[in-house]
């Protein structure tokens, strides 16, 4: 099974997650700030990381949100500079939203609840659970 990661890109910070060995199952990893998200992926590569799966931020009608532009351009990059990187794309509707629930609504202490990165590595979190489900 190929080792897969997923990326919750934002302009501020992007959140990132990984699959288990097996590919069964996703895990929050870090929040970067974007302009190290490049350096991320790097590393994540040289840790023999296969498949990158970047969220596809749609409204209810399923149109591109304006910051589609912005992860379209980044993805052209890594395109150029990883060629042999497998970029999927996964819809992220409600990903965030669902991570602030389940940090709400969780046993989170509530300084932790604080932090603005954990709601991006949970959505990269919940964008990789939902590829896992359709490539199964």
């Amino acid at each position: 099974m190929k080792k897969i990661f997923a990326m919750d890109y934002g302009l501020a910070r992007c959140g990132f997650a990984i699959t288990d060995d097996l590919g069964m199952m996703a895990f929050p990893l870090v929040t970067v700030p974007t302009y190290e998200a490049e350096q991320k992926i790097e590393e994540l590569i040289e840790q023999g990381f296969e498949v990158l799966v970047c969220g596809l931020p749609t409204d209810l009608k399923g149109v591109a949100c304006e910051i589609e532009n912005n992860i379209s351009a980044f993805i052209k990059k890594l395109n150029t500079k990883f060629p042999f990187l497998v970029i999927e794309r996964q819809d992220e509707r409600f990903t965030s939203s669902t991570a602030n629930y389940y940090i709400q609504n969780g046993n989170v202490p509530k300084m932790k609840r604080r932090d603005k990165g954990l709601v991006d590595k949970i959505a990269a979190t919940l964008i990789l659970e939902n590829y896992l489900a359709t490539i199964r």
